[in-house]
Parts: C-alpha cells; structure tokens; sequence
C-alpha cells in the first residue's frame, strides 16, 4: 500500500512540475521519453 501512495505522489508531482514548463520543455520531456520507450521496447521486442 505504501508503495502505491508513493507513486501517486510522485506522479503529482511531475505533473505540477511539467505543468510549469514552457511549450519547448515539455515538447523535449515528451521526446525524451518517447525515446526512452522506444529503446525499452527494441530491447525487449
């Protein structure tokens, strides 16, 4: 159950944080993580 609640809180905190952001920064966040996702799945597909 902690673990859970830890993550609700960390995804509230990214998403104030990334709220913040101008347009350019989230646009680089989201690539950024795009690619990461990409790269996960070539490794495992």
């Amino acid at each position: 159950m902690y673990g859970k609640v830890a993550r609700e809180t960390e995804i509230e905190m990214f998403a104030r944080i990334f709220s913040e952001l101008s347009d350019i920064d989230k646009r680089k966040i989201m690539n950024l993580i795009d690619f990461k996702r990409k790269y996960k799945e070539s490794l495992h597909g």
